[in-house]
């Protein structure tokens, strides 16, 4: 058999290993600019952010009346020389005085006389009276500062048993109602404890209770459910006297069964 000369092709130099280590090497190359870049820009960000952007400014220094007085002296020369009738000129309100008017003859009645007062003008005048000179202010005797106290008036209770005149005693409008809102103690229940228990109220003139007192009680376990049925209830009407609601005692009896 005859041999037969195969020519194989010609392996090209640059193939896919090349390829491989060209895309490694710029892959790394890439990763090595990009982390260099953001140092760059995370280092210039810092610098920028630490100034001191403050503007510089002036001490403050604080000045009393008397120095401003003196500065605006100094930028206005002929301010200083006016008159002393304009430096002396206040806002001051009108003369007019609260009270009683008073007649005058006609004939003491001059021209300046014959307009009244406002309402305005009354509102910024003083009890006190002025000098007359008013420039649209209040009058210049009129104490803003002040405040005003009111003062709550407080009800004395007298001890219970002290007597009080009084027309009509002091009532409750349903005392079904009232004995509804008793709450018997459990431990009264368990105890076996029941009776009366008779409760003092105090009724102001506006029909509240106020303060109680144990009158009788046949066991203290009751004592407090008692009191506050007593004053829980809210329909109780006050005492009469010379046509005036007053405040006064009521007695109520408490009563506690377990039947």
């Amino acid at each position: 058999m005859a041999n037969i000369a195969v020519t194989l092709p010609h392996r090209d130099a640059y193939g896919a290993p090349e390829l491989k280590e060209n895309i490694r090497k710029h892959t790394i190359r890439g990763f090595i600019i990009s982390i260099s870049a953001f140092l760059i820009f995370l280092i210039v960000y810092t610098i920028l952010t630490n100034r001191d952007t403050t503007v510089p400014m002036a001490p403050v220094i604080p000045m009393n009346r008397i120095q401003l007085e003196k500065l605006a002296d100094e930028e206005n020369p002929e301010e200083k020389n006016a008159p002393q009738e304009i430096q002396n000129m206040v806002n001051t309100g009108p003369a007019a005085r609260a009270g009683n008017p008073v007649p005058a003859p006609d004939s003491e009645i001059t021209p300046d006389m014959k307009d009244f007062a406002s309402i305005e003008d009354i509102n910024r005048s003083s009890s006190k009276g002025g000098d007359g000179i008013d420039n649209g202010g209040f009058a210049d005797n009129i104490d803003l500062g002040k405040e005003l106290t009111i003062e709550k008036a407080i009800e004395k209770i007298p001890e219970y048993g002290q007597f009080q005149a009084v027309e009509e005693n002091p009532k409750i409008a349903n005392y079904a109602d009232l004995k509804k809102s008793v709450v018997y103690p459990d431990i009264a229940k368990r105890a076996g404890v029941e009776g009366k228990v008779t409760v003092a109220v105090y009724i102001d003139k506006y029909g509240k209770p106020k303060r109680t007192k144990i009158l009788e009680s046949p066991n203290s376990l009751l004592d407090q459910a008692a009191i506050d049925a007593v004053m829980r209830y809210t329909g109780y009407t006050p005492a009469i006297q010379s046509k005036q609601p007053v405040g006064c005692w009521l007695s109520i009896p408490i009563n506690f069964t377990l039947r």
